[in-house]
């Protein structure tokens, strides 16, 4: 072979192998990069700078550096002798290593972490890494000691021209599924090709044009890089790369398995909105969440279905409104529940409940509470925030896993063997049971929604998740974006009435299992339909008038307050106007001919109302009600108006910001969660002259059906009136502090019963099948809604 003197051009092959290796390596980059850029969710926080870091090291240092070297690595210079092979300068190639790392980390913080990155900066930030990759190339060429390069101008600028345009093409398509959510990893590996294309396709293109003169050093010089070094240096952090991608690929498969398996659970999840209407997810397209308890077995509630009129969802209801007291009790329940083990049989981790593992006499809806305020408080730690701010929980709980296209082609093989060729059988085994999950709501402002955005959560538009999450849950999209956006408008207001005068339908519907449903606002579920009158309070002369229409039909009362003639003074005339038109708007409004025959009650009843300013509690309104008991073969509601448990609207009732149902309910949970008090808290009654040998039991005695049975119509508490007038209740345990036993009372009412009831019975006793579910006395003060059933009585 001919040596190659100084200044003479060396002949240049290429080997195919390592060009195609060195593309590869550029493709594992790039697609590394990406995947890191998809979780970066805005430019503050630590979680996302360490994206930012990683990323332009894997797209630096991996994408564009290693697939130099590893392509140079591919050029055979004099026909393969190997002491003129190129050799490389420590300083430079350490140089061109960190050079494109820094360029394209300014490039990556300028398109940020929103879902909808600026245009002009998705083009500065193409730009930015078109010339890292071509500014790496030619530091990475000043490097090789023992050759001078000279470049083909046309070769240049085609190379730049493909670098810059294929990151811009690469980053904007990648940037547009981002936004879209319907980047699936395919199509961000799609990108990655496309960013690897800019790579190989700028080095290929400058390396055809470069010609390498000899300088006449030995590429044997012990101070230099040779190019197996160099490869064996790139394939080290590609190797590095490639375990990143498989550490991905492994979260995302655990967190599909995990999502799956949720809609077949009891889970908590957060559903956030921000002022626009957006909600937020985690990377994947998911809700944070938290199981309640490993599976969902409709037999632990009993013999009443879970939804929004079971006590226990109601307990809860009202719970997510008072997060500070139970702020002090979690780490009892949470103790409680894991010492206890009828109830640690349910917590999440311990292998979960079958339908014939579970224990009819204990009462779950018990220890449904404790796994959902522990639930919660883990909830609370995964999105960084306080229990107090978790929010608050959705008036109705999802159902889950009931979509058999979700399953996946295992599951529904398993599915058919398990019912054993019985094609009509509609038995499911328990593990593809319908969930259930409840959603804790609120509305956040811009201050937190970046708090989130740092923290790893990102905003997405309804339409454009709900497909995700609708797979995820197995359920359908329409309802889950319906689902959705019922839950933005819940979060958004409290939707209470105006100040003033309202006449008001309250129209009841017997319920086919249980108690009555009643006839509301659909746009405002928390209120009756009703009408504002056009004045702010009733003076003596007005409720007198309306006093002598007391237990009128509405026919009647038209027909009247049209036609009447007997009151000559113009006020009176003009308030028999106002009413009559505000009646005949109601009547119009609720498009049932039935509430014609609805009866009109003089008597004045006050509900909370919009209060008179910011940050002070509700105020009160007047209420003129009109009320019926429809029939059970009554038509459904109209597009305007629909039924809803009465129940769950008596508590929505209690529920108000600044009311003094908080007040009564916090005595609740303190007496019914006595048991949960911390040690410490436990030792300070022995200080005030208790026993100091006596042990404080710790393990809660759950009501069972047997022990229900025992106390079934027993009192559930009593009174001792003191000398102040002021009454002590005398609880049916002595010692509740150390746990005792809970009682539930049942009672079945006919509606035949209604019309003989004295007005004095509550609202829960009057409930066709009510189930009251106890450990401790009821001191819920009435609400409007308990005036007005007994209204219905009279």
């Amino acid at each position: 072979m001919a040596r190659i003197e100084q200044g003479q051009l060396a002949p240049a092959s290429y080997n195919a192998g390592y060009i195609v290796l060195s593309y590869i390596v550029s493709l594992v980059g790039c697609i590394t990069t990406l995947e890191l850029l998809h979780r970066r969710t805005s430019r503050l926080g630590l979680y996302n700078w360490y994206l930012l870091i990683t990323s332009s090291i894997t797209m630096g240092g991996v994408g564009i550096w290693c697939m130099h070297f590893i392509g140079n690595r591919a050029v055979v210079l004099a026909h393969g002798q190997p002491e003129f092979q190129i050799v490389y300068s420590p300083g430079f190639t350490a140089v061109s290593f960190f050079l494109p790392i820094a360029v394209l980390m300014a490039a990556f913080y300028i398109l940020g972490g929103s879902d909808k990155a600026s245009k002009y900066y998705i083009a500065l930030s193409g730009i930015l890494a078109g010339l890292a990759i071509c500014g790496m190339h030619y530091v990475g060429q000043l490097g090789i000691s023992n050759y001078k390069c000279s470049y083909n101008v046309a070769h240049v600028v085609g190379a730049a021209v493909i670098a810059v345009f294929a990151s811009l093409v690469a980053l904007s398509v990648f940037f547009r599924l981002r936004a879209t959510w319907t980047n699936s990893w395919w199509k961000r590996a799609l990108c990655g090709a496309i960013m690897g294309c800019a790579v190989s396709g700028m080095h290929w293109t400058a390396t055809v044009g470069t010609y390498y003169k000899s300088k006449g050093v030995a590429s044997t010089d012990s101070d230099m890089l040779s190019r197996n070094q160099t490869v064996i240096v790139c394939t080290v952090l590609s190797c590095a790369s490639c375990v990143l991608l498989l550490i991905f690929a492994f979260i995302a498969n655990r967190s599909r398995k995990r999502s799956r398996n949720r809609a077949q659970q009891l889970v908590l999840a957060c559903a956030y909105f921000d002022e626009m209407g957006r909600i937020m997810v985690t990377p994947e397209g998911l809700l944070p969440s938290r199981k309640i308890t490993n599976h969902y077995v409709e037999k632990t509630f009993g013999a009443e279905e879970f939804s929004r009129t079971h006590p226990a969802f109601l307990w809860v209801f009202r719970a997510t409104r008072n997060w500070p007291t139970l702020n002090d009790l979690i780490g009892g329940m949470k103790h409680h529940l894991v010492s206890n083990p009828a109830a640690r049989h349910y917590c999440p981790g311990s292998g979960g409940a079958r339908d014939e593992d579970v224990d009819l006499d204990l009462d779950f809806s018990i220890v449904f509470k404790e796994l959902f305020c522990v639930a919660a408080q883990d909830l609370a730690q995964q999105i960084h925030q306080p229990l107090d701010k978790l929010g608050v929980l959705y008036e109705e709980p999802m159902s889950t896993g009931s979509n058999p296209v979700a399953l996946t082609k295992a599951q529904r093989r398993l599915m058919v063997n398990s019912v054993k060729g019985d094609v009509e059988s509609n038995d499911i085994p328990y593990y593809f049971g319908r969930g259930q999950f409840l959603f804790v709501t609120q509305q956040i402002n811009k201050q937190e929604v970046n708090h989130f955005a740092a923290n790893g959560f990102r905003f997405a538009a309804i339409p454009q998740i709900a497909e995700i999450l609708a797979k995820n849950m197995q359920t359908s999209t329409q309802d889950m974006q319906i689902r959705l956006e019922n839950m933005l408008a819940y979060s958004q207001t409290e939707n209470l009435m105006r100040p003033g005068v309202h006449v008001t339908c309250f129209m009841l519907r017997p319920n086919v299992r249980k108690g009555f449903d009643v006839l509301v606002d659909r746009s405002k579920p928390n209120q009756l339909p009703s009408v504002q009158l056009p004045f702010d309070a009733l003076s003596q002369w007005q409720a007198e008038i309306l006093r002598k229409m007391d237990n009128w039909t509405v026919q009647g009362m038209l027909k009247i307050l049209k036609n009447d003639t007997s009151y000559t003074m113009k006020y009176e005339q003009e308030f028999c106007q106002d009413f009559y038109r505000a009646l005949s708007k109601l009547v119009d409004m609720v498009e049932d001919p039935s509430v014609m025959q609805a009866r009109f009650s003089a008597r004045r009843i006050m509900a909370p109302c919009q209060s008179q300013g910011r940050g002070s509690p509700p105020g009160k309104c007047t209420l003129l009600p009109i009320r019926f008991i429809n029939n059970l073969q009554a038509r459904g509601a109209n597009d305007n108006l629909d039924y809803v448990p009465l129940r769950f609207f008596n508590a929505q009732q209690q529920v108000y910001t600044g009311i003094a149902d908080h007040e009564s309910f916090a005595h609740q949970i303190h007496r019914e969660f006595a048991h949960c008090i911390d040690l410490s808290q436990k030792a300070n009654l022995f200080s005030r002259g208790e026993d100091k040998r006596a042990t404080p039991v710790l393990t809660p005695l759950y009501p069972t059906a047997r022990t229900r049975s025992w106390f079934r119509g027993a009192d559930r508490k009593s009174s001792v009136v003191r000398r102040d007038g002021s009454t002590a209740e005398k609880p049916l345990v002595s010692n509740p502090a150390f746990g005792g036993i809970m009682v539930s009372n049942q009672v079945s009412v006919d509606i035949s019963e209604l019309q003989t009831r004295g007005s004095e019975s509550s609202l829960e006793m009057n409930e066709m099948g009510t189930v009251g579910e106890a450990g401790v006395a009821s001191t819920d003060m009435n609400t409007f809604v308990d005036e007005l059933f007994a209204l219905c009585r009279v």
